[in-house]
Order: structure tokens, then C-alpha cells, then sequence
């Protein structure tokens, strides 16, 4: 199965890798059904939900076998088509201490949104997280699909001296206000690529002026 192929290449390359700095990219979007794709009598509900805790198994097994080696991260990507995996990725990156070497981190979630107004599943709404307690110096490279982050901590830490930054896809209720957005640019005097589709600080030109004076 491709799953099991990618987690034994994920073991050798680690044990390979020794103290070399790592390239870590989780992508569960290419991989094939585990099971069998013959009709066992399930209904689609039960057969996307079985299918969502079969991904979530394989996503924490993966992360469980990078963590020991944060310090060696040089870059780290994960791609979900589903936010309860991404939410499981962004609280295992909260409990890393730290990531001294990392210089990109790329979070794609694509999951499809029907309404760009509201953040769903809601109880994720107003997840918080800082990845690496904000502790990431090299950090060059961010982006961020469908993935919302502390933006009032990020501003001050993580995103800090960056040189390229993408949001996309961002519910307008999870998007940070014009004054976390202006912060967190001007954090990044060296900022060469900024690039926004469906993202960006949350309300409208007036509101902004508000947020600015308030």
C-alpha cells in the first residue's frame, strides 16, 4: 500500500539522515484507500469517516517519528484534506520546544470551505496555536492554506524576519484584524514575496481605518 511504502521511506530516511538537517513533506492527498475498495454494505457517511480515522492514524504516526528529531528540521510541510488532521498536526508543532534549524513551514489544508465568512468545523474556530513556543530563528518561508495560526504571538515571534509569506483561503472570521496583519508585516523588513488568495487581514477598508485608530 502507498501509506505503508511512505512511512517505512519516512523511517530509513530518518535513520539514514543521522544529524543531518531534515526535509520532512507528509502529503496524505496522493495516497490510495488502505482497504479493500470492494462494496461491504457501509453507507458513504461511515465509509468517509472510517477513511478520516485510517488518515489520522497514519498522519500521528508519521509526526511521532519526526518530533524526536525537531532540532534537525530544516523544512516541514503537511498536506490534509480534512481540518481535524490539520488540527492534530498544529497541537503536536505547539508542544515542539523549539525548531532551531527550521526555514520553511508549509500547512496546507484543502479542505473545501461553502462559506468564506465562517471557519468550519467551529469548534476549531478559535484554535490558537504557536507553533515551536515561537521559537524558530531561521524560519524564512511560510505558508498557510486554510490553516489559522495565533496571530498576535506569531506576529511577535515566529513570523519574524520573514522572506516570503502566503495566506490563502481564509474564512473571514479566522483571519487576523488589519492591526495583526500590519504587525506582522512590519516585523518582516525583509519580506520579498507576499502572496494572498482569499486571506488577508479580515473586514473591509473602513473597518480597518477603525481597527488602526481604535
Amino acid at each position: 500500500r502507498g501509506i505503508q511504502l511512505a512511512k517505512t521511506r519516512l523511517a530509513t530516511y530518518l535513520e539514514r539522515a543521522r544529524e543531518a538537517l531534515l526535509d520532512i513533506a507528509i502529503d496524505l492527498g496522493d495516497f490510495p484507500e488502505d482497504s479493500d475498495s470492494e462494496d461491504d454494505g457501509t453507507s458513504d457517511d461511515e465509509e468517509e469517516s472510517g477513511e478520516l480515522r485510517l488518515e489520522y492514524k497514519h498522519l500521528s504516526e508519521m509526526i511521532d517519528m519526526v518530533v524526536p528529531r525537531h532540532k534537525q528540521l530544516r523544512s516541514f510541510e503537511v498536506i490534509v484534506s480534512d481540518f481535524l488532521l490539520m488540527a492534530a498536526t498544529l497541537k503536536v508543532l505547539e508542544e515542539i520546544p523549539e525548531a532551531p534549524a527550521l526555514e520553511t513551514l508549509s500547512l496546507y489544508n484543502h479542505d473545501e470551505f461553502d462559506d468564506m465568512d465562517f471557519f468550519e468545523p467551529t469548534r476549531f474556530t478559535n484554535l490558537h496555536v504557536l507553533p515551536f513556543h515561537g521559537k524558530a530563528p531561521r524560519l524564512k518561508n511560510v505558508a498557510l492554506w486554510g490553516v489559522h495560526l495565533d496571530w498576535e504571538r506569531t506576529s511577535l515571534t515566529l513570523f519574524k524576519d520573514l522572506e516570503e509569506l502566503e495566506l490563502a483561503y481564509h474564512p473571514e472570521d479566522v483571519r487576523p484584524t488589519y492591526k495583526q496583519y500590519a504587525h506582522i508585516l512590519s516585523q518582516c523588513p525583509n519580506l520579498k514575496v507576499l502572496a494572498l488568495c482569499h486571506s488577508g487581514p479580515r473586514g473591509d477598508m473602513i473597518e480597518w481605518s477603525e481597527n488602526v485608530n481604535a
